[in-house]
């Protein structure tokens, strides 16, 4: 019976604790991520891995700048296309909300996606596709399991297309990339 009583004091008095002190102020932050998937919107198009890097570094005014760099290995419906590759480039801004506890970081970049290839005939890629234009929303959210370090996961939903060249059309290599990364915070 007392326990009933005690319990959601005690509950009340955690939770009023824990939103009510000052959060701790980031001076500034490292963040460092890799892309784990990387779906395409293009149904022609799909996914056989991705590698790269994601580097973020936050300012004392809670604004911060990036860049990404990460290559996608495609799998595509012609048989006589082999080693496909798109590598995506970054610089990103974004801005890392107020709120304690978890960190809520919200961003945008722009940057250029380019194809590469083989074709049976001996042709590359560059042949049919010059580099396209990209851009991106992004979301991360992050938990600090100690003090001075945030893990966290990202969305990116990116847009774009790589240029078909001659009569070829422009390819949508639009899609989102999922990432996991860790920052040090100073």
């Amino acid at each position: 019976m007392i326990t009933r009583k005690i319990f959601p004091f005690l509950v009340a008095a955690f939770l009023m604790v824990s939103f009510s002190s000052a959060a701790q102020a980031e001076f500034f932050s490292i963040s460092a991520g890799v892309p784990v998937s990387h779906n395409l919107s293009n149904s022609n198009l799909e996914s056989d891995g991705v590698s790269g890097y994601l580097v973020h570094f936050k300012l004392p005014i809670m604004i911060g700048l990036g860049m990404e760099s990460y290559e996608t290995k495609i799998k595509y419906s012609d048989p006589s296309v082999s080693d496909m590759k798109l590598a995506t480039n970054m610089v990103d801004i974004f801005w890392l909300t107020p709120i304690p506890v978890i960190n809520v970081t919200l961003g945008a970049g722009v940057g250029t996606a380019d194809l590469s290839c083989s074709v049976a005939d001996g042709t590359k890629c560059s042949s049919y596709y010059d580099k396209g234009a990209v851009t991106q929303l992004w979301a991360q959210l992050g938990i600090s399991p100690i003090p001075f370090l945030d893990v966290h996961v990202s969305y990116h939903s990116v847009s774009g297309d790589v240029k078909g060249k001659g009569s070829n059309s422009d390819l949508n290599v639009g899609g989102t990339v999922i990432a996991v990364g860790a920052s040090i915070i100073f």
